[in-house]
Order: structure tokens, then sequence, then C-alpha cells
């Protein structure tokens, strides 16, 4: 018979397999749109307000873009809600402005790095995939326009010309803190039923338990 502790652990398991897949599905979507609405343009069309710049405005998840140079030319609605930021306070900054609102650090972050950065700063990513010349990452963010914490999962990919040469790069936010949320629940059921499996001492017990809920508490 399948006990208690090996159903949440199968539970466990599916939850993560089943958020992968799906996080790795809209990697594969996010490239498609990328390739399929920017590929082929020219340093003179990615600038404010043009016709194909204005189309990130009506994409549905929080996403900017920004040219070779690394200034802002794009911010749409959604990452202004996310961001407590309106686009006209960061289009046409550089100096990694649009790393410092979103990340609370004026460094490199995802986006430099397919925009021909060396380097990422100082930003903790977690879960990195790439597909070709694009990348994807987890990140937890304190302190995120009105929230106090809002883990993201975040997608950046280059923006090529004619010649596939990179003139910018784009980079959208998918909101999965309720994705989050269920896996630690999950991961907090199955590390107390681990627990209470290995000891039927009450202190040790109680002590396993609050070694395992740190990371959450």
């Amino acid at each position: 018979l399948t006990t208690m502790h090996e159903l949440l652990e199968k539970q466990l398991k599916d939850t993560i397999g089943n958020q992968s897949l799906e996080l790795a599905d809209e990697l594969n979507d996010f490239i498609d749109l990328v390739e399929k609405t920017y590929s082929g343009l020219d340093d003179s069309t990615l600038v404010p307000n043009s016709p194909a710049v204005s189309i990130l405005h009506f994409i549905p998840d929080p996403a900017f873009i920004i040219n070779k140079e690394g200034i802002v030319v794009a911010w749409n609605p959604a990452l202004e809600q996310l961001t407590a930021t309106k686009a006209k306070d960061v289009i046409g900054k550089g100096n990694f402005e649009h790393i410092n609102l979103i990340h609370g650090k004026r460094t490199p972050g995802l986006i430099d790095l397919v925009n021909g950065c060396d380097e990422i700063g100082e930003i903790a990513y977690g879960a990195i995939s790439r597909r070709g010349r694009a990348l994807a990452a987890e990140i937890c963010i304190q302190d995120l326009g009105n929230r106090k914490s809002t883990n993201l999962w975040v997608q950046s990919a280059p923006i090529l010309d004619s010649k596939g040469n990179t003139i910018g790069a784009i980079e959208s936010l998918r909101d999965i803190s309720a994705r989050k949320q269920t896996e630690n629940i999950n991961l907090i059921l199955y590390k107390i039923s681990s627990a209470l499996n290995s000891t039927a001492d009450t202190p040790i017990f109680l002590k396993q338990v609050h070694e395992s809920l740190k990371p959450f508490i």
C-alpha cells in the first residue's frame, strides 16, 4: 500500500515537474513571439513609439525593450503596474535603470546578458535555462511595486536585424508567486512527513520540523 509520505513525495514531484513543463512551453512561446514580431528590424525602428516597439503595449505580461546601448525604448502598461513606475519616467534612460527599478540594483541583468554584456551582476537568478540565444530564469524580488515579495519567471531574448546582429533585447516578466506558493506548501508537507517518519521522539520531531520550515519563515 502507498503511504501518506509516498503520496506527498509524488505530489511534490508532480507539482515541480508540471510547473517546469509549463515554464518551458512559455519560453518557447516567448521565443516564437520575438522571432515573428521583432526579427529583421534595424536601429531606426527600435525607438520609442515606433510601430514595431508599440506592439509591446498589447502583450499581457509585463515587458520592456532596450536598444543595443542599453537604453530603455519601451515599458509596457503591465510593467508600469508591476513596478509602480510610469513608462515616461524610464524610457530614454540607461545605466541599467531597468534593472534598478525591478531588482533594486544598478547592475547587468538577464536582458543585458543576451544584449551583449559579458556577465550578470549580483542578482540571485535561479533555475536558469537557455534556448538558442534566449535565456530564462526564476527570481524572488522583495518590495517590487507595492508587494513585499514577488516570484517572477524572467524571459530575455535578443532582437536581431536582417543580418542576425543584435540591435537590442526584450524581457518579459511572468508573476509565478501562486505557483511557488503551491510548490512550497507541498514541500513543507513533505518535510514534515519526512521528519515524522524519521523519529518518534516529540522534541526531536519538533526540532526537525522547525529546521525544515526555516527557509519559509
